[in-house]
Formats: structure tokens, C-alpha cells, sequence
């Protein structure tokens, strides 16, 4: 399922690719391989942005960290 916050990411990604790979991994090596294939080749960095906001996908998670059970789901 795709938040709404990963939809926002990828129509960033079209216009400025290292915006979303900031935003979801932090201003790391991911970053600047951004924002070398933007300068370079505009295409791959907006490929590049678009695997990263796929592969960390926001989860919902508590305040402890843990992932939250749905209250409402059956447990059959």
C-alpha cells in the first residue's frame, strides 16, 4: 500500500530527485549518488529516487517502535 507521504515523494523525485532520497535516508552517500545522476543524467536520478522511496516504505509504527496491531482485524 502506498502512503500519501510516498505519492508527495515521487512527484518530488520527477522535478528535484535528492529531495525525496534526503527526506527518507538522511543526508548519507545516497544523497549525493542523487544528486550526480541528476546533474549528469536526469532519467537515472529520478529512477534512483524512485527505488529508494520504494524501498523503505513508511510504516506505521507506536511510540516504543513497535509495529501496531490493528484492534479491529479478526484473529481467525
Amino acid at each position: 500500500m502506498v502512503h500519501t507521504t510516498d505519492i508527495i515523494l515521487y512527484v518530488l523525485a520527477i522535478f528535484w530527485p535528492p529531495i525525496p532520497v534526503a527526506i527518507k535516508k538522511g543526508c548519507h552517500t545516497e544523497v549525493i549518488i542523487s544528486v550526480i545522476l541528476w546533474l549528469l543524467f536526469w532519467i537515472p536520478g529520478v529512477v534512483y529516487a524512485a527505488y529508494i522511496i520504494q524501498s523503505n516504505p513508511e510504516e506505521e509504527s507506536s511510540r516504543n517502535g513497535r509495529r501496531e496491531k490493528n484492534r479491529y482485524s479478526s484473529r481467525y
